[in-house]
């Protein structure tokens, strides 16, 4: 299985719960080699922890992992889960250099949406008789 269902502006992947990549989108020679020991480029056993953390309920890893078609490691935040009927470590990432203008994005929008209901407001307390 080396296809994937794409999220909206993500991915998803499956490791086994030994290190072995069972689903990965952006690196399909991986699947089916176990990468237990491999190491980010900080040097995090990153699928020690993945496994770790989703083995103990799920929850939030951060690491360094290349983006798709590159080789240089990015920071990303990443969640995984685990499906012990298949003993399966699902997850999900968010490399962090993406989010930053995705959040400038949201917050410009805010701003302005703000500062529109700013002007209304002024505009109608102007105009509006007071007693």
């Amino acid at each position: 299985m080396q296809n994937a269902t794409h999220v909206k502006n993500g991915y998803y992947w499956i490791n086994l719960g030994d290190g072995t990549p069972y689903m990965q989108p952006h690196t399909p020679e991986r699947v089916g080699i176990n990468q237990i020991n491999w190491t980010d480029v900080k040097g995090k056993p990153i699928f020690q922890e993945f496994i770790g953390v989703a083995k103990q309920g799920g929850g939030w890893v951060e690491c360094h992992w290349p983006k798709p078609h590159g080789d240089f490691e990015f920071r990303k935040i990443s969640y995984v889960d685990y499906f012990a009927p298949w003993n399966w470590v699902l997850g999900t990432g968010k490399y962090l250099d993406d989010i930053k203008p995705e959040t400038g994005e949201v917050l410009s929008r805010a701003s302005t949406i703000v500062l529109a209901s700013l002007c209304v407001f002024v505009g109608v307390s102007i105009f509006l008789p007071s007693n």
